[in-house]
């Protein structure tokens, strides 16, 4: 279940703690990650089914009362949550878990000022008591009080001097200030404790190359020298080369390293980083031969064929395109990405036909209420094509209001102010589209056709 989860197979891994429950329904390292996957989806009635068996009874842990209280919180049910809080609260030593949800219960209803004092108790008990930390963080950052959550931090991490979680949400905080210098003292600080932990290093190294890139390829380099079979470390400068578009630096680094004894999840990462590379270099050939050689292992290996999926668009080869999409949603069916891309396609080359526009309209339901542009934007277009006017205008016009500068937001805009009737507006959103795109968007030439019809009229 554990793979399959970092594979993105969610519903496969869900299927594997099920069969664990067939034989032993008490069992909380399957019981935890299926309620986490069911609250995701909003599925709290079965969430709580699955919890019901280990609570109803006498708990000797924690864990079951904890699951139950965020369940009820998720469906709102207060009643219900602090009756699992009372339960959780007469547990011996269990003191700094029901302090953390007292807040988390605050929090949920909007008492912040309540739910700050909880989450500090709890820390002041429990030292590094991390859901506390992620607790107070929301508060604050949310709240945009991040100069008193950089106080706060600030006396906490003098109090507990050895405490490297404490470090690295003050490394946040000062991130989120752009105060470099301070959020690398910080990790420097951390890595001082903890000097063998490659992750506080590549937070470190992200820091300083917002101050100085050089310094940044310079330490990475030494690290490898010092670690020479630290894979961490060389797909991060594979990835420097890449962003600052040294395209061979980053392919001699990477040819070097499939030619390595690896691990078959690290070769199939190194090659999945080629064939990227290939596509920014628009080398198609090799892109295609890079994911081959991933499919000849891992037929159905996610990120591939989403990167494959990428490069059909870019051929013009819509139905592998849409095929690709359709086998990652068939193992990850709540996967945004792949839902947005496929009904775009859909909307865009297959709007006459029926099925497909059905389709479409299913996977863009959940997008109504989305907060991200290109999730709004492509709900927008999928109306538009299935003719909700109105309903297609409102959404776009919020998606553009989160992404000003996206050519094909513009673009569909603008081919939902045509359908109004509402000219003038329309060729804004063109002559927008055409200044933002600079010839990168996929429907430009469709775009220039449209402003060139729409200013004869």
């Amino acid at each position: 279940a554990q793979a399959l989860i970092l594979q993105g197979e969610i519903e496969s891994a869900e299927s594997q703690w099920r069969k664990i429950l067939e034989i032993n329904p008490r069992n909380m390292a399957a019981i935890a990650p299926l309620v986490e996957q069911l609250l995701k989806r909003g599925d709290h009635v079965g969430a709580e089914i699955i919890v019901a068996d280990v609570t109803q009874s006498d708990v000797t842990t924690t864990a079951p009362l904890e699951l139950l209280i965020q369940i009820r919180a998720a469906r709102k049910d207060w009643r219900g949550a602090i009756l699992a809080l009372n339960r959780l609260e007469d547990m011996p030593n269990a003191t700094p878990v029901a302090t953390f949800w007292s807040g988390f219960l605050a929090a949920k209803q909007g008492r912040s000022q309540d739910a700050i004092g909880h989450f500090q108790h709890a820390l002041a008990i429990q030292p590094d008591y991390r859901q506390a930390l992620e607790g107070l963080s929301r508060i604050y950052q949310t709240g945009g009080h991040n100069a008193e959550w950089i106080a706060y931090l600030t006396a906490y991490t003098k109090q507990n001097p050895d405490s490297v979680i404490g470090l690295e949400f003050l490394a946040s905080a000062h991130v989120g200030e752009k105060n470099w210098r301070a959020a690398e003292n910080c990790l420097l600080r951390a890595g001082a404790i903890q000097p063998a932990n490659t992750e506080l290093m590549l937070k470190r190294l992200d820091v300083v190359e917002r101050q100085d890139s050089a310094r940044a390829e310079s330490q990475l380099t030494e690290w490898i020298k010092n670690q020479p079979d630290e894979f961490k470390f060389k797909m991060r400068l594979a990835d420097f080369y890449a962003t600052r578009k040294r395209y061979s630096e980053a392919e001699s680094l990477l040819r070097v390293m499939v030619n390595q004894d690896s691990t078959a999840k690290q070769t199939s990462a190194v090659k999945l980083k080629l064939a990227e590379l290939a596509l920014l270099r628009r080398d198609m050939a090799a892109a295609n031969a890079y994911l081959d050689e991933i499919f000849g292992q891992q037929p159905d290996h996610l990120q591939a064929l989403r990167l494959a999926a990428q490069l059909y668009v870019m051929q013009n080869d819509i139905d592998k395109a849409i095929e690709a999409y359709k086998r990652v949603l068939k193992r990850t069916p709540l996967n945004d990405e792949a839902a947005n891309n496929l009904a775009d396609l859909l909307a865009t080359y297959r709007a006459d036909d029926k099925d497909s526009m059905a389709k479409a309209t299913t996977l863009v339901e959940r997008f109504e209420d989305a907060r991200h542009p290109a999730l709004l934007d492509t709900y927008g277009w999928v109306q538009l094509k299935a003719g909700n006017i109105q309903q297609a205008v409102m959404a776009l016009r919020r998606a553009e209001a989160g992404a000003p500068n996206d050519p094909r937001i513009h673009y569909h805009l603008a081919e939902a102010y045509s359908k109004t009737g509402n000219t003038q507006a329309a060729i804004g959103q063109l002559q927008r589209s055409l200044a933002d795109g600079k010839g990168e968007f996929l429907e430009i030439q469709t775009a220039k056709a449209l402003l060139q019809q729409l200013q004869k009229n």
